[in-house]
């Protein structure tokens, strides 16, 4: 039995971060600084740690919460976010996010910058869970939503997590939906490792399905590169079953200490756009630059 799971993860990070504000309200991000972005219609929310009221942007950050003054190469601004590991620890910091009216379509697309000694976990399930995309009823974060673990129903939750697998970095999804193979999630691994030492950007589509139909989808892109998918995915019975929940984390494994963070180590965040169509990476920065 797979022990580390995703849904147990975004309920950590919620229970132990106070809401900024109520889970009726439409989160409101930073202006949009990414000049491709500002003239998109599409854009729904971006946050590039910029301001410093930014915790006041997602619903609830746990502590400690951290900027650093490192710039993507060729985009404005000069901060980002600091997520620490603590050795022997499963959770660090996290933050989630809450749209009530929810979407059928949306991506997310964040950077991210693994340091050159950054460690990757050791343990069997010592997965390193990124982020996530989540379907919740109307009426609240957590309506309908049943304990990790245990398979949905079509009528009470969903999920895709992007994670890095242990001792090699390679990208991953971890997804929740009602025709998985057991209690715990699938797993489909996409070929490809996250380079330490650079800025990537890193995008996943999670699109519902038609009510009584086959045709929900998943995608990862890694630089522009589409790396992953996955087709034919039944989420939903119901259509108040959408996307409302995201949960941005630094989580490692499940049971066990050997499924914990294996050093003491930072890695970095930094401009997360979520759209309604394929966003892709920032016009302007560089390949392979490490933004030092």
């Amino acid at each position: 039995m797979k022990i580390w799971v995703v849904l147990l993860v975004l309920c950590s990070v919620a229970l132990s971060a106070s809401p900024l504000w109520a889970a009726e309200e439409q989160p409101k991000g930073a202006p949009v600084s990414e000049p491709a972005l500002a003239a998109r219609a599409d854009t729904v929310w971006f946050e590039d740690f910029e301001s410093s009221d930014w915790r006041e942007h997602f619903r609830s950050v746990g502590d400690p919460a951290e900027r650093e003054r490192m710039q993507i190469p060729g985009l404005p601004g000069e901060m980002c976010w600091k997520i620490t590991s603590k050795k022997g620890e499963h959770r660090s910091v996290g933050a989630s996010m809450y749209f009530p009216e929810g979407f059928e379509r949306l991506h997310v697309r964040y950077y991210l910058y693994l340091p050159k000694e950054f460690t990757w976990g050791q343990g069997q399930y010592a997965h390193l869970k990124l982020f996530s995309q989540s379907g919740r009823l109307s009426g609240g974060p957590w309506k309908g939503y049943t304990s990790a673990g245990t398979r949905p129903t079509g009528r009470d939750k969903f999920s895709c997590t992007v994670a890095a697998t242990p001792k090699e970095g390679e990208v991953e999804f971890y997804y929740y939906h009602p025709d998985q193979r057991g209690g715990y999630g699938d797993h489909k691994r996409m070929n490809v490792t996250l380079e330490r030492g650079r800025w990537h950007s890193l995008e996943t589509m999670v699109k519902v399905n038609t009510v009584g139909q086959k045709d929900g989808e998943i995608g990862c892109w890694l630089d522009s590169t589409k790396v992953g998918e996955v087709t034919g995915l039944r989420f939903r019975d119901t259509d108040d079953l959408r996307i409302r929940f995201m949960g941005f984390s630094n989580y490692w494994g499940g049971a066990g200490d050997e499924n914990t963070a294996p050093v003491d180590q930072t890695h970095y965040i930094d401009n997360i756009v979520m759209a309604t169509d394929y966003v892709g990476p920032a016009k302007s920065t560089p390949e392979g630059s490490d933004g030092h």
